[in-house]
Formats: structure tokens, sequence, C-alpha cells
């Protein structure tokens, strides 16, 4: 059962991976002409002008809801505060509201996409491609989005990880989240609160999951 949902997940991903490619594309494009003949360089940066097609992460999130659905893996939650951690089972309705964190706003939308400017970092030690979105509208949730990718000529390129930055302003309150989704490993999500001039009070939810039940 579990090597028939394998491959299933496996299918979905493929279709993800033509995506990556015409990124990549992209990508390495920008990196090689801003590189020109430096192959000594570690890295390179260069901006995307213009219109430009934003990474389908959600797709990509929702590849990884359906793996750990299909594998039936078990998903422990680990909540930390500021004096102590506690550790607890989740559901897979649970799982999927707190990943759902991850997913919303999406960015791609159309009525969101022109508002962030893509900038692309090659890094040729590892290797891997960096794809950061940004924005300098202080209106909207996420401010910053990054997406590791490892390029693999030969097989899929594999995204190896997603950072998003939120912040959200309630009345008086402000509230900061710094995400991160490692593939197929575990994602946390680092809260910091603050309520008026008061101290900001700060708080970890890691979720990992690698065992099925």
């Amino acid at each position: 059962m579990q090597t028939v949902a394998l491959k299933a997940a496996v299918f979905f991903y493929s279709k993800l991976h033509y995506m990556i490619k015409n990124l990549m594309i992209v990508c390495f494009g920008g990196w090689l002409a801003a590189c020109g003949d430096r192959s000594s360089s570690k890295g390179s940066k260069a901006n995307v002008p213009g219109k430009h097609s934003i990474f389908p992460v959600t797709k990509f999130f929702a590849g990884q809801l359906y793996e750990i659905d299909s594998l039936n893996l078990r998903a422990v939650q680990y909540t930390t505060t500021e004096t102590k951690t506690d550790t607890a089972l989740l559901s897979k309705n649970e799982f999927t509201l707190l990943a759902n964190e991850f997913m919303q706003p999406d960015i791609s939308d159309s009525s969101l996409k022109n508002y962030y400017t893509e900038t692309s970092f090659a890094d040729q030690s590892i290797p891997s491609v960096t794809l950061t979105y940004a924005t300098v509208k202080e209106e909207l949730e996420i401010q910053r989005l990054d997406v590791v990718i490892q390029p693999d000529p030969d097989e899929s390129d594999k995204v190896k990880s997603v950072y998003l930055e939120k912040i959200t302003h309630r009345e008086d309150t402000l509230i900061i989240k710094k995400l991160l989704w490692r593939t197929s490993r575990y994602f946390q999500i680092t809260t910091s609160k603050q309520v008026g001039q008061k101290p900001a009070t700060n708080s970890q939810l890691k979720v990992s999951w690698n065992t099925p039940y």
C-alpha cells in the first residue's frame, strides 16, 4: 500500500518538476549573464525584471500534504513558549490546519503577484538556487518568501526548503511570524507578539514527520 502511495506522490511531484524547470531556465539565464567568466565565484545574484512567474509554492505544499497523507506518516507537534515545551501527536485535520499557515495568502494570485519582485541567487558551492520574493508594501501580510531549489540535470529538481516572513497588525497588536518548511522533514513557525508598548512575547511551533503509524 505504501509503495502505491509513494508512486502517486512521485507522479504529483513530476508535474511540479516541469514548473520548476521553467523557473530554473530563467534563473540560470540571469545567473550566467551576471557571472560572465568569473568561474571562481561562489555565487551570484540577479534580479528578474518586468513581469515574472512566481514559484507555485501552494502546489508544493499541496504535494507535501498529499505525501504525508498517502504514506500515513505520524506528525508530532512541539510547542515552545518562554518557559517550557509541550509535545503532542496531531491528527490529519490538525496538521492540515497548521500547514495552511504556509499557503495563505497565495502571492502568486493575480491580485498580489505584481506587488512582489523576484531575486534569484545561485550558489555554486552547494549547488542551489534561491528564489526570493519581496514587497515594499507594508500592508501586505507576506513580506518575504524564499524558495531554495537543488537543481538536478538527470532527475527532478528538488525543493529543499521554503521560508516566509509574515507581519500582521491587529489594532494595537503587532504579530511577526517566521515560517520554515524543510521538505519531507518538518516545518516550524516562530511567532513574536507585541501588544502596545509591552515587551514582545515569543513562541515556536515545530511539527515533524518521518515515521508511519
